[in-house]
């Protein structure tokens, strides 16, 4: 159930991140900027940086160290839940793991192919070093897409700020 709720953070948070984008891009290109549509676009941002603030506190409760008091099977209910709403990745080889996580649909509507693509092939060697988990690889591509947009969300506002009257 929880689980759920946390793809509906991150299909919130995407949503938010791009029409967010799509109208700063528009607005960046525009001479003048009305103040109304500047603030409503801003909101959005700030949104979209709450929901992302939710979704890594989430993210560490998830995929995350257990907590001290935890039962001593919880590692394993916490796996069993993660494998039924597919939020883990079950394969181990890069073509795989990009093949697994297209079929995803919240990865097939915000990612394209090519992203996904490039996106393994940078991130694979890290993701098996330290404590980081190569099944959770479908986790750590929301998470970093998540930030990269919420990072040019942020430019394109202090760009736009100036030309705002």
């Amino acid at each position: 159930m929880i689980e759920e709720i946390f793809k509906a953070k991150i299909s919130r948070c995407l949503d938010l991140l791009a029409t967010s984008l799509k109208s700063l891009n528009r607005l960046n290109q525009s001479v003048k900027v009305e103040l109304n549509d500047y603030y409503r676009i801003r909101n959005e941002v700030r949104e979209a940086k709450v929901a992302f603030e939710e979704i890594k506190k989430e993210l560490h409760r998830l995929f995350g160290p257990p907590p001290p008091y935890a039962p001593r099977d919880y590692e394993r209910l916490r796996q069993e839940n993660l494998e039924k709403v597919h939020l883990l990745i079950k394969s181990e080889e890069k073509e795989k793991i990009v093949e697994e996580l297209l079929q995803d649909e919240i990865v097939s509507r915000f990612f394209l192919p090519e992203e996904v693509n490039l996106f393994v092939e940078k991130n694979f060697d890290s993701q098996k070093k330290g404590k980081r988990k190569l099944a959770n690889f479908k986790a750590r591509l929301f998470y970093e897409k998540i930030k990269e947009d919420l990072q040019q969300a942020e430019q394109l506002i202090n760009l736009i700020k100036s030309k705002a009257t």
